[in-house]
């Protein structure tokens, strides 16, 4: 009997020369991921191109023709898979005992406990991906730049490319110099063509890109790393940017990925709006080993489960700040409600009830049409309940949360003398926040800072200058990945619908090198949108968290306080 494996556009097609054996393959299958989905046409069977590795591992002792893409993809995808099988090996006997696998590594004393268990556990030999998933403001950073100079020392790479979001490239920059001094040439890919082109191609080191540059070098980038194969180790930070397999960046790094050695993802909240999200940080940097033959339903319920069995093949870590950092305070929240202003409120109600009325006056079909329309008129609700002025720039009254803010920084600053963070989301808001409080020397990152340097100056002057009591700033761009420790509250005026840029804010104050308990101030507008809005984003929060397995204990609050001991505001 001879089989035959051809190319299909649904996969791969098996053919034998006796049809009824075809039941026989079909009982072998069966029992592996993804077999509901193999189909029967015209006496073949047509088989995902996720199964490939078990067919290779069916037909390794019998007589098979191949077709030779379908052969190659085969052995690679099995040969991966035996890779990710002998590193788990390695780093469980690597984190068994640290110390010993780093013991002559000359930076180890830099390095706090939870940091050399990470190092140990990413510099082991058959390693070729990792996710380092620990909650934001353990030192991620730190980790993979050492995890960088171990691997370098004893040949396994010589250089780094890391992408990273653009506001955190001036914190890689400033780590690399904190740990290793000048050791390495570091080059940061940013700003004209001509720059960042010369910066790709320059001797180096460590090699910075943002997100965006990626994109738009990412044929320079694959010609560089693809040089010299097996030189680069690649980084992914805040890899919930790639969380979309479909958008132009992560198939910009989809296609540098193959060229490096090895990938780290790095992310403190890989699942920030959905468990799908995790799916594609995990497939580029195990070429799709943990999830391959899973079928994961698009209902965000139903996925948690196959996404739960995905990540019990991911080769990841998830340390949180209670278990390795415990010398920091716990995370205090407080939620400040305000009363709209007339003004304000007369011009929210209409907004409300025009929304209402669309709504209502459309069916379901129309509605979804429409839906991105009715989404614009609902976040001018939100910027209303910030400030109206971005709505309506005759607007002369002063918003409700200016005055909650007047009060909250007179405290703060004017009489505590503290440092202050300030998280707002509305372009005219931020505008106005800034006009407002020129007085405490603030300083701002929001998409208007371009430049690294100055995003980098931003944040020492507030770090290090006793003048600069303010930051002022828009989560969107600032809220992943810098330092803020110098401020022991965050207050925010007005959030975004994406829960990570609130979930990675939280922790710009809360992280390592914090010694002094923490509170976030939450602005809301009582009896609005807010409300609800705030509520659906910690519900994300905590989904997230138990999907990695967190015992995650719910912050407290005065508001919930009050409602333990039977009392409501």
């Amino acid at each position: 009997m001879k089989i035959r494996i051809n190319s299909h556009p649904r996969g791969f097609a098996i053919s034998v020369d006796e049809p009824q054996f075809l039941n026989v393959l079909m009982r072998q299958f069966e029992h592996a991921e993804g077999a509901e989905d193999i189909l029967f046409l015209k006496g073949r069977m047509i088989v995902p191109m996720r199964l490939v590795a078990k067919a290779f591992e069916l037909f390794t002792d019998k007589d098979v023709f191949w077709d030779d893409k379908i052969y190659g993809e085969a052995r690679q995808k099995l040969q991966h898979r035996q890779m990710q099988l002998d590193a788990r090996l390695e780093i469980a006997q690597a984190l068994e005992d640290p110390q010993s696998s780093l013991c002559d590594f000359e930076h180890l004393s830099k390095l706090d406990p939870h940091q050399v268990t990470a190092v140990a556990a990413i510099t082991v030999p058959s390693l070729r991906g990792l996710a380092l998933f620990d909650e934001q403001g353990t030192g991620k950073t730190i980790i993979a730049l050492a995890s960088f100079g171990r691997l370098k020392d004893i040949g396994k790479i010589q250089r780094l490319l890391v992408i990273a979001p653009k506001s955190v490239l001036g914190v890689w920059k400033s780590d690399c110099k904190t740990l290793f001094g000048d050791k390495y040439i570091i080059e940061t890919a940013s700003g004209v063509s001509s720059n960042r082109r010369r910066s790709i191609q320059s001797q180096h080191d460590i090699l910075l890109v943002s997100y965006e540059i990626a994109v738009r070098e990412a044929g320079l980038i694959k010609m560089v790393t693809g040089a010299e194969p097996t030189a680069y180790m690649l980084v992914i930070d805040e890899s919930y940017f790639v969380k979309n397999s479909q958008a132009i960046r992560s198939k910009a790094i989809a296609a540098i990925r193959p060229l490096c050695e090895r990938a780290i993802a790095l992310c403190g909240s890989p699942a920030p709006n959905s468990p799908l999200d995790v799916i594609n940080q995990v497939d580029l940097i195990d070429g799709g080993v943990a999830f391959a033959g899973r079928t994961i339903p698009k209902d965000r319920e139903l996925a948690v489960p196959e996404i739960k069995k995905g990540l019990e093949q991911t080769i990841y870590l998830r340390r949180l700040k209670e278990e390795v950092l415990p010398q920091i305070p716990a995370k205090q929240f407080e939620r400040v409600l305000v009363d709209l202003r007339p003004v304000q409120e007369s011009m929210y109600t209409r907004a409300r009830d025009e929304l209402v009325l669309l709504v209502k006056n459309t069916d379901e079909r129309e509605f979804l049409r429409n839906l991105g329309s009715f989404f614009a008129m609902r976040s001018a609700l939100l910027q209303i309940c910030s400030n109206p002025i971005t709505v309506d720039p005759s607007y002369a009254e002063v918003p409700a949360k200016l005055l909650a803010l007047d009060r909250l920084l007179n405290e703060l600053i004017g009489t505590k003398n503290k440092k202050v963070i300030v998280w707002s989301f509305f372009r005219g808001s931020l505008q106005s926040i800034a006009q407002r409080y020129q007085e405490y020397g603030s300083v701002r990152i929001d998409g208007s800072v371009i430049s690294v340097e100055d995003r980098i100056e931003a944040i020492d002057r507030f770090q290090n200058d006793d003048n600069v009591r303010l930051f002022i700033g828009n989560a969107a761009a600032a809220g992943a990945g810098i330092t803020l420790t110098a401020s022991h509250h965050a207050i925010y005026e007005s959030f975004s619908n994406q829960a990570a840029h609130y979930m990675q804010s939280v922790d710009r104050i809360h992280r390592r090198g914090q010694s002094s308990n923490v509170t976030s101030h939450i602005l809301l507008s009582k009896h609005t949108i807010e409300m609800s809005e705030f509520d659906r984003i910690l519900r994300k929060e905590k989904s997230a968290r138990n999907l990695l397995g967190d015992s995650y204990k719910e912050p407290i609050t005065r508001t919930r306080f009050l409602v333990d001991l039977g009392v409501a505001e």
